[in-house]
């Protein structure tokens, strides 16, 4: 089995490996029914970008495309063992706003690119520091929050940054926060592909929000918390109490939380978003987006709280 999935993967990447490093660990299954590899995704908009990789000669670099008809593989796999735990990188193409590429070889390359980074569980979504946050950049981040992927901004290039200190790099960080509200969950790392400097941060924050992006809470635990959530903000719109009455995990990856009331009407965006600061609070769930439905009960159930009435979540 372990030859098989040897010779898929070399198959695949064109790359002897180094094969004794993988331990196959994670959730699902893949190559004959070995678990499954954390997958990272390096992603970025149509720009030559290079990342190092720790630990290896190897530097990947992001907008590599087709030229003519010699096509290359717009998606490449290399596989690393970091901190004692094994994961693939997908090296993707730059991906450039389908109207400008539309029916030409690069199209269907940034085709394989999204269809890649969609297969993968974290997205390493790449900046120019040289050229700063860009509307190329937030497109991309947008792919990544609808494709509901673990995230980790990197602004690659940080060495050619007129400014290197401190002060610069909150700068940056708040200028990303303030353009991509969207990805307010996803932390900031900063590299210098020509120095190999960074990379090892990026990494363990892509690990921690992997970690987290499989994150599963018990059921009776979230519903006891959910209870106290209610309890000290009630929700009473057009004159009704929002009643909650249970909660499950009903998936991860991302992490989805289903909440069961009595009216999903009365529910409010705004007291979504307070359900969902909470669960942060309590469970951190750093580089992962997290999920909220809302559904209606059935049957004759009990809320976990009793309505007190109140102010509702506007």
């Amino acid at each position: 089995m372990r030859a098989n999935l040897r010779y898929a993967l070399e198959r695949e990447v064109n790359l002897q490996l180094d094969f004794e490093r993988f331990v196959p660990i994670g959730e699902t299954t893949v190559f004959g029914g070995l678990e499954r590899l954390p997958e990272l995704s390096i992603v970025a908009s149509a720009r030559s970008l290079g990342l190092p990789l720790p630990d290896s000669q190897l530097s990947l670099s992001v907008g590599r495309f087709a030229e003519g008809f010699q096509t290359r593989i717009a998606r490449e796999r290399y596989a690393f063992e970091w901190q004692g735990r094994s994961l693939v990188f997908i090296d993707t193409a730059g991906i450039k706003r389908a109207g400008k590429v539309q029916g030409s070889v690069e199209y269907y390359s940034a085709l394989r690119a999204m269809r890649a980074m969609e297969r993968s569980d974290v997205a390493l979504l790449v900046i120019d520091a040289s050229a700063g946050l860009t509307d190329g950049d937030k497109r991309v981040a947008g792919y990544t929050r609808d494709a509901g992927l673990a995230c980790v901004v990197v602004v690659n290039k940080w060495d050619l940054a007129p400014d290197r200190s401190p002060a610069a790099r909150r700068e940056m960080e708040r200028i990303i926060r303030e353009e991509m509200p969207f990805l307010d969950y996803a932390p900031v790392a900063f590299t210098s592909a020509v120095q190999r400097k960074g990379m090892d941060v990026a990494i363990d924050c892509a690990m921690v929000a992997y970690d987290n992006y499989n994150r599963r809470i018990p059921t009776g635990e979230l519903n006891r918390l959910l209870r106290e959530w209610v309890d000290s903000r009630p929700l009473t719109r057009k004159g009704r109490d929002l009643k909650v009455y249970y909660a499950t995990m009903s998936r991860v990856r991302p992490p989805t939380v289903t909440i069961f009331v009595n009216d999903p009407a009365l529910m409010h965006f705004s007291y979504e978003r307070y359900l969902v600061n909470q669960l942060r609070r309590q469970f951190g769930f750093a580089g992962t987006p997290v999920v909220l439905q809302v559904k209606r009960a059935k049957g004759d159930l009990d809320p976990v709280s009793p309505a007190k009435g109140g102010k509702g979540g506007r």
